[in-house]
């Protein structure tokens, strides 16, 4: 039968928490409690962040909430996060000690995201740019009109997958649907130029 998190430590020694905003309260803690500064883990086993990130932050977290979070940083045998800014903040609010790493996404060989784009069914014959928005505004969408015309090229839109399609509706964007992760490494593989407004 499957194990929940907490019967994970019979079976498990070491927990390692991964990258992205995984300590931002809006994002994760709201939904999740403290989940993710792995709460669920005994005393005994080893807990280690690596290349963890607070986001926009905690600040708008409960104060009680952000004293517990503070215990939990405190109780993982490393910590790492992926912002300069979350490093400081960990040190001056909760005074935790942390080393600045990069995401594991940019440590990853080039010849891993071949062996996905290769998967990828989209037709990349025809020249064109990425524009990869997770943040759509009216002053992106000028940036990707500017670009269509002064690099003669026509954007292929992805957006977040979080976000419904409404608010790129209204700003403007034509954006692909239904992506698959093979078609859009592909995509940024194959592209002539890239736009973003996020690293992943």
């Amino acid at each position: 039968s499957m194990l929940d998190e907490r019967n994970m430590n019979s079976v498990v020694d070491s927990f390692l928490l991964g990258s992205d905003v995984v300590w931002n309260y809006e994002i994760c803690g709201q939904d999740a409690g403290h989940f993710f500064f792995l709460d669920y883990v005994d005393g005994n086993k080893k807990k280690i962040a690596f290349a963890s990130s607070l986001g926009s932050g905690l600040d708008d977290a409960p104060d009680e909430y952000k004293r517990i979070a503070a215990a939990f940083l405190r109780d993982f045998d490393y910590l790492s996060v992926r912002e300069k800014s979350a490093l400081d903040a960990l040190q001056d609010r909760f005074h935790v000690s942390t080393d600045h790493v990069l995401d594991p996404v940019l440590l990853v060989p080039i010849d891993v995201f071949d062996q996905i784009a290769v998967k990828g069914e989209r037709n990349t014959d025809i020249p064109y740019f990425m524009s990869y928005v997770l943040g759509p505004n009216e002053n992106k969408k000028a940036v990707q009109d500017y670009l269509e015309v002064a690099l003669c090229l026509s954007p292929v839109t992805y957006k977040n997958p979080n976000d419904d399609m409404g608010i790129y509706r209204k700003v403007g964007y034509n954006v692909a649907q239904d992506v698959d992760i093979e078609d859009w490494v592909r995509c940024i593989r194959d592209c002539s130029f890239f736009l973003g407004d996020s690293f992943h």
